[in-house]
């Protein structure tokens, strides 16, 4: 089941997420779903990496 999270966003980064929807054919949504886990793989320590992307990854 789908969850809705809400976070405070400059008008101008709204815009610019609105923006790049059609350039790469992706809802708003689904970008920052793909940015999230891109940073998280990238930051994470590898031991928490294994846990948390396991579960929450899908």
């Amino acid at each position: 089941m789908n969850k809705a999270i809400y976070v405070k966003a400059t008008e101008d980064f709204v815009q610019m997420l609105n923006d790049s929807q059609w350039y790469l054919k992706m809802k708003p949504a689904e970008i920052v779903r793909q940015a999230i886990k891109e940073y998280l793989k990238k930051h994470l320590p590898k031991e928490a990496k294994n846990k948390i992307l396991k579960k929450g990854g899908k």
